[in-house]
């Protein structure tokens, strides 16, 4: 564990820490919440919320509307040699390449010409008038192209770029790549990965997509790259692994360019022709050079756009990639607001159990969304736990990913916490959804943004690791965790009275009850009673992560039966955590399951 990280010492605690002590101390008890000597916990079977089920086959459940993968996936493919059992392709994509030849700087002298109205060009032409000077034959990888930049002294310039220039730069330069006169794609085989956790997942996803199955002979599942910046570069990856696995996979090609150019259509019958003018909205540059075959699906959507919600109700699964769910909510919104037809489309598929919906990263927190007792559940889209707890929640659009606290706009910081107030898709309703979780000790960012916003839940999904839910009826949810790691539950509900009327939401101290549920752990939960229904014996072990801290302290707590609270610190804020009579924990393969474990954290 890295320093700075270890719980603080009885005896050797400084005036700071003591202070800080005093006010936990104070909100634990404003909270109804104890603060207990070491001793031994009264780990009854009382019914206050939890229950603990020995019987795995109580709370069994073969089929599941979502898989919501927190990230990482750890996939073999020729584009990640070294996660694959057997790193061997012929004739496949293994890189991205890019060249600093005539043809590239004609194309970008051609686009700065034709777009010198926009001021934020400006600084491109002197980039480019550098690279002329020093044009080469061979092809360079991503991390040769920017060390290429470095030694001809234009990095610095190249990374002041305005985004719209900085990715105009990048797509003009970039190759297509051509065999034999086909496009080179990316090879995907999700059964050679090294990792048995990532293996494990895509299985779940077939068997979960097989069973949803319209047809006996075609089982269709659909990818949606729109979460990228680049929505082409991942299509092969998605539609390469969902075919691996055994399922007919096709390509959905919507992006926020695309819902834009079907709106133009009713005033210009070539908009659809011009789909590069409406990607370069979103900083999407030359695809058509690059990804011929696939611009032309989206030519195709775009004139046809009936055949989205057709192409949705005929498939088995939907599979949501990772990057920035903002944009994937752009491409299903209407330009100006409201939802597309294919939204409400999607929506009613899932509601009718007719769709298996799978995210991995924004892919996953885009699916929140929609009311769970009397409040929006928001969807999250930028933010560190550090800032989350010194600034708190911002109900506005993320800033841009290359933005720092210098430069950010609307008066926010790069790892501001922030939040679209309205949610994203609506396809999950119970809770905010989070991901890469304890591996980026995401947990008091959760904690702060769900009680800033009165949602009830926030599941915080980790790395290589998938929540599979089920809504039973409108009350009762069946909740199944796969891969290697565990999901991290921010539970409000019995806190709810304590923690709005006692405790000020605009402040940077919180209190409630958190839950882990590591892999193999089943549960299923009644929103009315509030009862958690839990099997924790055949949890597996999990992979240790030195910066889980959050994920470290719980399960020495959970481990120590005769210990009954601990404190740490973590970055600018200091928790404690604590059990009480209702506390639930189950122990076992290195592993440690727990219900209603008690927090509070307070800024330093």
């Amino acid at each position: 564990m890295n320093k700075g990280h270890q719980p603080l010492e009885n005896g050797k605690t400084s005036l700071l820490s003591i202070t800080n002590s005093l006010v936990l101390f104070v909100v634990f008890l404003m909270l109804g919440l104890p603060v207990i000597a070491d001793e031994s916990a009264d780990n009854n079977n009382q019914n206050l919320g939890a229950k603990l089920t020995a019987d795995n086959s109580a709370l069994q459940v073969s089929k599941y509307e979502m898989i919501l993968i927190g990230g990482a996936l750890h996939t073999c493919s020729s584009m990640s040699e070294r996660r694959c059992i057997n790193p061997q392709f012929e004739a496949a994509k293994n890189t991205t390449r890019y060249s600093i030849n005539t043809a590239s700087m004609d194309r970008l002298v051609n686009f700065i010409e034709n777009n010198s109205h926009d001021y934020s060009i400006d600084n491109l032409l002197s980039v480019v008038g550098v690279l002329k000077k020093s044009t080469e034959k061979s092809a360079l990888t991503r991390r040769e192209l920017f060390t290429r930049f470095e030694s001809l002294g234009v990095y610095s310039d190249v990374d002041a770029l305005s985004d719209f220039a900085y990715y105009a730069l990048l797509d003009f330069l970039e190759d297509a790549e051509v065999v034999d006169g086909q496009r080179l794609k990316e090879v995907v085989r999700p059964n050679e990965s090294r990792n048995p956790a990532s293996i494990g997942i895509w299985n779940q996803i077939s068997k979960q997509a097989l069973a949803i199955n319209k047809d006996i002979e075609k089982t269709i599942a659909l990818a949606v790259t729109a979460s990228a910046r680049d929505i082409f570069e991942a299509v092969d990856f998605y539609v390469g692994g969902l075919s691996a696995i055994g399922l007919d996979s096709e390509w959905l090609p919507i992006s926020a360019a695309l819902v834009e150019a079907i709106s133009a259509r009713e005033t210009d019958d070539n908009a659809c022709q011009n789909l590069e003018y409406y990607r370069q909205k979103y900083y999407q540059f030359d695809r058509e050079r690059v990804y011929p075959d696939l611009h032309k699906i989206q030519v195709r959507y775009c004139e046809n756009p009936d055949l989205i919600s057709d192409k949705i109700k005929q498939s088995s699964a939907i599979f949501f990639n990772g990057g920035d769910q903002s944009k994937t909510l752009a491409a299903f919104m209407q330009k100006g607001g409201g939802g597309t037809d294919y939204l409400y489309t999607l929506r009613e598929q899932v509601k009718q159990k007719q769709l298996l919906v799978v995210g991995t990263s924004a892919g996953t927190a885009v699916q929140s969304g929609g009311v769970f007792n009397s409040f929006p559940t928001v969807m999250i889209s930028n933010g560190t736990s550090a800032n989350a707890m010194r600034r708190g929640a911002f109900g506005i659009d993320a800033p841009s990913q290359r933005c720092t606290a210098d430069n950010c706009q609307n008066g926010i910081q790069g790892d501001d916490l922030t939040y679209r107030t309205l949610g994203g898709l609506a396809t999950f309703q119970l809770g905010v959804l989070d991901t890469h979780f304890s591996e980026r000790n995401r947990e008091a960012r959760l904690i702060a943004l769900t009680q800033a916003t009165r949602n009830s839940f926030g599941f915080g999904v980790d790395e290589t690791t998938a929540l599979m839910v089920s809504q039973k009826d409108n009350d009762n949810y069946a909740f199944e965790v796969v891969g290697s790691q565990g999901v991290f539950i921010v539970d409000n509900v019995l806190f709810e009275n304590a923690l709005y009327k006692k405790l000020d939401s605009s402040g940077a101290t919180y209190a409630g009850s958190v839950h882990f549920f590591p892999t193999g752990t089943k549960a299923q939960l009644n929103t009315v009673s509030k009862e958690w229904k839990v099997d924790f014996s055949n949890i597996q072990s999990t992979e240790p992560d030195a910066d889980g801290v959050w994920r470290h302290n719980a399960a020495a707590l959970c481990k120590s039966p005769g210990k009954q609270q601990l404190k740490f610190e973590y970055e600018n804020y200091q928790a404690i955590l604590a059990k009480d009579k209702k506390t639930r924990t189950y122990d076992a393969n290195e592993s440690c399951g727990f219900l209603f474990m008690n927090y509070a954290v307070a800024s330093k």
